[in-house]
């Protein structure tokens, strides 16, 4: 099979596969935790914050075409089903789909966005010297990490003009934190229509 894949499958009467894509495009983890009668529990996830809720410690990622099995007796299987291809873990995971307090390929999703923040800001300082840039805005929730670092190497102001998760009338179209000064108008704002706006927080000189 060729693309991004993460499969699970509960089998009735034997127990639980999962496999990776051979270039790692999607991510899978594999946790254990230690039962009450002493039993080692094996589960595997997309993200390791959902091993934590349970109670699980993330031993580590599957690897890219490894398939591994755990029966219903708590058996654990390993093997490598595919040769691995070169690996391309999938941006959107770190830059907008997981959690920031997931761990995926041993990396930090919380860490990779403020990472991800200073290098824009880097950039944005090496070729644009004298922006005018007076604010910088979150959108969606997913870029606040980055956001904050970027407002912090601007030197710059960071604030909300969404409540946290609340969206109708359709879904985000921003993926990366929104750079924007009271001059700009609300036509290059451009957040997707329907998006509630915090009362007062305003493109006017009274914001800042």
């Amino acid at each position: 099979c060729v693309g991004g894949y993460a499969v699970l499958i509960s089998i009735l009467g034997f127990g639980l596969v999962g496999f990776r894509d051979p270039n790692g495009i999607r991510p899978l983890v594999l946790g254990k935790r230690i039962a009450e009668d002493g039993r080692v529990e094996y589960a595997m996830a997309s993200e390791s914050v959902a091993l934590d809720l349970i109670g699980f410690e993330r031993i580590r990622d599957v690897q890219p075409g490894e398939g591994i099995a755990i029966t219903a007796e708590g058996e654990l299987f390993e093997r490598q089903c595919s040769e691995p291809g070169t690996f391309a873990p999938c941006i959107f995971e770190y830059v907008y789909f997981a959690r920031p307090d997931s761990m995926m390929d041993n990396i930090s999703v919380h860490k990779a966005r403020m990472r991800m923040g200073i290098k824009l800001a880097e950039k944005i300082l090496r070729t644009w010297p004298d922006h005018d840039i007076d604010v910088v805005i979150p959108i969606p929730d997913t870029s606040r990490d980055a956001a904050l670092e970027i407002a912090s190497v601007l030197g710059v102001k960071y604030r909300e003009i969404r409540p946290d998760g609340t969206v109708a009338g359709g879904p985000f179209t921003y993926l990366f934190p929104l750079l924007s000064h009271p001059s700009a108008g609300r036509a290059t704002l451009g957040v997707t229509r329907g998006n509630c706006s915090i009362d007062g927080e305003h493109f006017t000189d009274a914001w800042f």
